[in-house]
């Protein structure tokens, strides 16, 4: 799986090959991601989620890579490039773009291959470039904000995976309200913003948000397929 708009190293897929194959249990392994205008700027190495707070980390995000990481290692999950084990698909099927079109597809999917029994795992030695702006030259989190549809699905979605992946009733109940606390965060940005042109529809937008993530709770449709 890759997005269109990487670079891709020529000995990537090699380098995650052949460590799936000396490492039966790993259903997903992941490449090092960097800027494409900065080549040994740190994009994503990896993903830490807190469960609780909602707060999702890319590891080493803009840092520049001086061969911190040299060993495979766990991650939470991975976006837009990584590759997976065909019996993987086989057992946990493909994307629940049911419940997740976009935003936070990946990561549902990459906890559904850890509750199947395999290991998310970055390769180090294998390299994709992003061709994304540098963290200077936009707002990312901001970015997203701009569209409607993103919007939507940011607030929307946010709710529904943490209330599907929470351990217990206790965490889902302290993710709740913290993803609320985050969604009124995204209002305040957008009001903020005066690059933002149609602040009305965007803040509709991620309030049908919230509102559709609680029907979509209601109704007993946070599952896989």
């Amino acid at each position: 799986m890759i997005d269109d708009d990487n670079v891709v190293d020529r000995n990537t897929i090699k380098e995650l090959i052949d460590y799936m194959e000396k490492q039966p249990k790993v259903g997903v392994a992941a490449p090092l991601m960097y800027f494409l205008s900065d080549p040994k700027r740190l994009w994503c190495a990896g993903v830490k989620r807190n469960y609780w707070t909602t707060i999702t980390k890319y590891i080493g995000f803009n840092s520049i890579d001086a061969g911190q990481f040299n060993e495979p290692y766990e991650s939470d999950d991975f976006p837009n490039a990584f590759i997976v084990r065909r019996e993987v698909l086989e057992k946990i099927g493909l994307f629940n773009s049911k419940l997740f079109p976009i935003h936070y597809d990946e990561g549902d999917f990459c906890q559904r291959v850890k509750r199947a029994g395999y290991k998310v795992m970055v390769v180090p030695t294998a390299k994709v470039w992003h061709d994304i702006p540098l963290p200077e030259e936009r707002k990312t989190f901001t970015l997203r904000l701009k569209s409607p549809l993103r919007a939507y699905y940011t607030s929307r979605n946010r709710i529904l995976f943490h209330w599907k992946w929470s351990r217990n009733m206790l965490q889902r109940i302290v993710a709740l309200m913290a993803s609320l606390a985050v969604i009124l965060y995204y209002i305040i940005v957008v009001v903020r913003d005066d690059s933002i042109e149609d602040k009305g529809k965007i803040i509709s937008n991620i309030l049908r948000g919230i509102i559709d993530a609680f029907k979509i709770i209601g109704k007993g449709e946070v599952k896989d397929f």
